[in-house]
């Protein structure tokens, strides 16, 4: 179902307005340089302000409860006027967040943790909760916890997980088949929308979907020494600039130089000179970013645009958590720096 005129018109308004709370590259650099008490009025610009300075953050402490918070408050904003499969797919990708939670529970059952245990590693999904999590933690076994989950909405990825946890007890191989199964559903949704989204929402996913699929393989293939059957087999299925006929050459390549000369011009561009795992992430991650920025600045697509602002807003809270963990650590701000793509790194110095 189209958008009607005045939802439209709402949607574009409130992205319009929201993207202001974007930060700068020259805004994250100051985050880095100045110590956290002076940092006031830089998050209260991009609507993060307060935040309880003096915690040291960690999975689960406050920093990471408000950006979460301020995440899905956002997110609520944008699907309210959103119906039929443009509301799923905002919804879905929500679902990202609250998969966290579902892979959490899922190790914490194969490895007999407590309950208390499991709870601690757990986000507040609020509104945006599907999980029945105090009935899934008081499951018995693993087993019983996936005979629930099937009457839940991951009700396939319960099916995937169980067919892959009876064939090996392999936590790797469990959390791979969850991901893969996730972003499958992902695209199906977003291939429903696309034809009525325009050229950004095409290239936006594109980026997204390409670069998922290239940091997979390489950390398949050269991180965790999985053959090219098997890696092959656990990246998504895809239409787009890296499609599924030439990710499936780049997997019996036999090193990471090898990979990355072997890719589309496009991506081969961005990664000239990359040598790291690392270093390809970055780049895509920028990629991904530049695509986001164009659409909100370009696109006529209202759904596009609220998508867009997602995507950005994502990664600047990513940086804002990244500053914080580093300067609670006291790490140097250059390192800090080349790893969140701000500078080069200064001589003798390695991103860690």
């Amino acid at each position: 179902m189209m958008l009607t005129t005045g939802a439209d018109a709402y949607l574009h308004a409130r992205v319009s307005i929201m993207m202001r709370r974007l930060l700068t590259p020259n805004q994250v650099r100051q985050m880095l340089d100045r110590p956290l008490s002076e940092q006031t009025a830089m998050l209260e610009a991009a609507h993060l302000a307060p935040l309880e300075l003096g915690v040291a953050p960690h999975s689960g402490s406050s920093l990471e409860q408000r950006i979460l918070s301020t995440t899905l408050q956002e997110l609520l904003i944008l699907v309210r006027p959103l119906s039929g499969p443009e509301r799923q797919f905002l919804l879905r990708w929500a679902n990202r967040i609250e998969l966290s939670n579902l892979k959490a529970i899922l190790r914490g059952k194969l490895n007999a943790r407590s309950v208390a245990d499991i709870r601690e590693d757990l986000v507040d999904m609020e509104p945006f909760t599907t999980l029945p999590l105090e009935s899934l933690l008081r499951t018995e076994d693993f087993s019983e916890l996936l005979r629930q989950l099937e009457a839940t909405p991951y009700a396939d990825i319960a099916r995937r997980a169980r067919s892959v946890f009876e064939e090996r007890r392999d936590l790797f191989a469990l959390d791979a088949a969850v991901d893969r199964h996730f972003w499958v559903g992902l695209l199906v949704l977003a291939q429903q929308v696309e034809a009525r989204q325009g050229a950004s929402f095409h290239e936006l996913i594109a980026s997204i979907v390409d670069r998922i699929n290239l940091v997979w393989l390489l950390r398949y293939r050269f991180v965790y020494g999985l053959p090219p059957a098997q890696a092959f087999y656990l990246l998504i299925p895809s239409s787009y600039h890296l499609n599924t006929a030439w990710l499936a050459e780049l997997v019996k390549l036999e090193s990471l130089p090898a990979v990355l000369d072997a890719v589309p011009d496009r991506l081969r561009s961005r990664l000239e000179g990359a040598s790291l795992p690392f270093e390809v992430t970055q780049r895509l991650e920028q990629a991904t970013y530049d695509a986001a920025y164009h659409a909100l600045r370009h696109s006529p697509s209202a759904l596009c645009r609220a998508f867009a602002y997602l995507v950005a807003r994502e990664f600047d809270l990513r940086k804002v958590r990244a500053v914080y963990r580093a300067q609670a650590l006291q790490l140097d701000p250059a390192i800090t720096a080349f790893a969140l793509g701000l500078a080069e790194p200064a001589s003798g110095q390695q991103a860690a």
